[in-house]
């Protein structure tokens, strides 16, 4: 095939390799620990939340949530209808496109 200006001969790219993430694929039983995560988040723990809002909303530049606001945050109707959304979408109740933005 011919050189063509303008036009990449690897338009995939570089093959992404994730060694790491495929070892603990195959190691871990990751319904079992998504299953923690969010029960440990419904429950309060602050780090399971901002594991599971980083996922559902993408990693945010400051995302701070103190102690004395924990309860507040897990009160808040968005706050619930996000984890229970995100939960269906683990358990595959429902997919990405089935969600509200």
């Amino acid at each position: 095939m011919p050189f063509v200006k303008g036009k990449s001969g690897n338009p995939k790219g570089r093959p992404k390799l994730s060694p790491i993430t495929d070892v603990l694929r195959t190691k871990l039983d990751v319904d079992a620990f998504v299953d923690v995560v969010i029960e440990k988040a419904l429950a309060g723990d602050v780090h399971c939340i901002k594991i599971i809002y980083n996922r559902v909303e993408g990693m945010q530049k400051a995302f701070d949530l103190h102690i004395d606001n924990r309860a507040q945050f897990l009160e808040r109707p968005e706050t619930q209808e996000k984890l229970l959304e995100t939960y269906k979408i683990l358990e595959g109740e429902l997919t990405e496109d089935d969600t509200s933005e």
